[in-house]
């Protein structure tokens, strides 16, 4: 409520007057909003990213019944139709929510794998459901796809396409390490990485074929790093004056990368590469003056080792 205007105050101020309950309120209800609302993981920060997106690139989709085809771009994989009626309702954002999530859980080789539409054949109109590919490889799992060729990672790559970039597309790019050196443990940077299980695990031990495909992702990062694999382990490669200043004479995020790379060999049956890295990196601390990478990060490498896979 405005204050009445009394005898003696100009109008100025008491206007001025009037301000100050209300900028103090805003503040005190923005404080209380900000403290009761939950914070976002990465994975519905990205979620989140992409409905903007897919709003701002097809304006079409929210005044129209044509719905929009989010295609490659879509990181989630969501596509036509869905009819923009049903995007004002909360329920079919649930649904679309949902299918994304079925999406990240089952992603299928060689695509996006899960649809967002009306039902192929028979059930309610509007309804969601995931949309299996025909043939075998639907049934595998997307890291044995992706390392057996028959597959790609969240946005459309294949494996040999990785290793075919170039150095600088390595360096800049943090989303395909991931899945070229997985884990058991989630990424904090990449939410769509595949998660290594036993089953996982199994296959690399007992598949020649899937070790080879691991040792040419070791080959390419190597490269990468001025270093290659030879008969005696792993030693400096001609290259390595070049390619030393890009991550060994500061600490960088090639750390973390290389602590990754580590844990994977060591989980998918190619520890004994793992160690020849290791012990490569500890030569060349002591060998090379320039080396700028600090203790922390050779604890972190000899951790990843000793810790059981």
């Amino acid at each position: 409520m405005r204050r009445p205007i009394t005898a003696g105050a100009t109008p100025s101020a008491c206007a001025a007057a009037d301000r100050l309950p209300r900028v103090a309120t805003a503040t005190k209800v923005s404080s209380c909003l900000k403290r009761s609302m939950p914070r976002l993981s990465p994975l519905a920060r990205e979620r989140r990213a992409h409905y903007t997106r897919c709003a701002t690139r097809h304006p079409r989709t929210f005044g129209t019944d044509e719905g929009f085809a989010a295609g490659a771009d879509c990181p989630l994989g969501l596509a036509t139709p869905v009819p923009a009626a049903r995007l004002r309702g909360g329920r079919a954002r649930r649904r679309i929510r949902r299918a994304a999530r079925d999406r990240e859980q089952r992603l299928v080789p060689g695509g996006a794998g899960v649809r967002c539409g009306r039902l192929a054949s028979g059930g309610r109109s509007g309804s969601m459901r995931a949309l299996p590919r025909a043939g075998g490889a639907a049934s595998m799992k997307p890291l044995l796809a992706f390392y057996r060729g028959a597959g790609r990672d969240h946005r459309g790559r294949m494996l040999d396409e990785i290793l075919r970039h170039d150095d600088d597309w390595l360096e800049h790019t943090h989303d395909f390490v991931q899945w070229l050196f997985p884990l058991r443990e989630p990424s904090g940077v990449n939410p769509f990485a595949p998660l290594v299980d036993d089953e996982i695990r199994d296959a690399f031990d007992a598949d020649a074929a899937l070790r080879a495909s691991l040792l040419a992702s070791l080959d390419r990062m190597l490269a990468f790093y001025g270093l290659v694999r030879s008969a005696d382990g792993i030693v400096k490669s001609p290259d390595w004056p070049e390619r030393k200043r890009n991550w060994f004479l500061a600490s960088t995020h090639n750390d973390l990368r290389i602590t990754r790379i580590l844990k994977s060999l060591s989980l998918l049956g190619l520890r004994e590469w793992a160690e020849r890295l290791l012990g490569c990196l500890e030569t060349l601390r002591v060998a090379e003056p320039d080396c700028g990478i600090g203790a922390t990060a050779f604890g972190y490498w000899r951790d990843a080792l000793r810790r059981p896979s």
